[in-house]
């Protein structure tokens, strides 16, 4: 009797660690289901100036040498259109992602002055014949910035950080912009002399960039109560003529997202 009461109860505590195995494997793959991994992209449509710039000017035989330029307040705006190369759960990967994708950020950049201040080399192209009448300095740009990152797809906004190194991919220019109307000269663009004054600075005058030739590459994480998304992303900056649209692509790879099980 005591035999057969044993191997009873040993049947019963078998079966119970079945169904106690695929309770806990059908858990691990819905855990493993509210997860993804995808790539993505879309395209830039705006960049919007700083509200602060400091520049520090090196000058050595009378010749700029480098800027340093620290802005605040910059932004950029765009659009993530599509989401592929993806696994796990994409429906929401594209709920969360696919809308506006836009940064405020502080940069800190050096210009490694290669065009001496002059009126921009399309000046005296038909057509750009504005470009002539003030000056630029340009040269290639590097540095970093730190950005607030906002994401708007249709399951709500997201919202984190991006840490990205700023790298020249052309020759950007830069314009000095007198920002009050009783400085000298008046507002507008002047000489790249008044932003490299100390003079000039107290009145106002800040460089500003007119024709940007970047890309920016770095890691990123937003988040909201539905979705976490972290990732690598590239943002190329381009001006189609200066002082004209920007575009430009923006990538995102080595994307996980994390969705809450409602």
């Amino acid at each position: 009797m005591f035999g057969k009461k044993y191997l009873h109860n040993r049947g019963l505590m078998i079966a119970i660690a079945v169904i106690a195995l695929m309770t806990l494997t059908a858990g691990t793959a819905v855990a493993a289901s509210m997860k993804a991994k995808f790539s993505a992209a879309g395209a830039v449509s705006s960049v919007s100036p700083g509200g602060t710039v400091e520049s520090k000017f090196k000058i050595k035989n009378g010749e700029i040498k480098s800027i340093k330029i620290h802005t605040t307040g910059e932004g950029v705006g765009g659009e993530l259109t599509s989401v592929f190369d993806c696994t796990g759960e994409c429906t929401a990967a594209g709920d969360a992602l696919l809308g506006s994708i836009s940064s405020t950020h502080e940069s800190r950049v050096r210009l490694k002055v290669t065009y001496q201040p002059a009126p921009h080399p399309l000046a005296v192209v038909t057509g750009f014949e504005y470009l002539a009448t003030f000056e630029v300095v340009g040269g290639d740009l590097r540095g970093k910035l730190k950005a607030v990152l906002t994401v708007i797809g249709s399951e709500g906004t997201l919202v984190g950080k991006a840490k990205l190194k700023i790298a020249g991919t052309s020759t950007s220019y830069y314009a000095c912009l007198t920002a009050a109307p009783s400085a000298t000269p008046p507002f507008g663009f002047g000489p790249i002399a008044v932003c490299a004054s100390e003079l000039g600075a107290a009145a106002g005058a800040i460089l500003v960039p007119i024709d940007l030739h970047v890309e920016d590459t770095g890691n990123f994480k937003v988040k909201n109560e539905f979705a976490k998304v972290t990732g690598k992303i590239s943002v190329v900056v381009d001006n189609v003529f200066p002082l004209g649209p920007v575009t430009g692509p923006i990538s995102v790879t080595k994307g996980k997202a994390t969705f809450s099980a409602d």
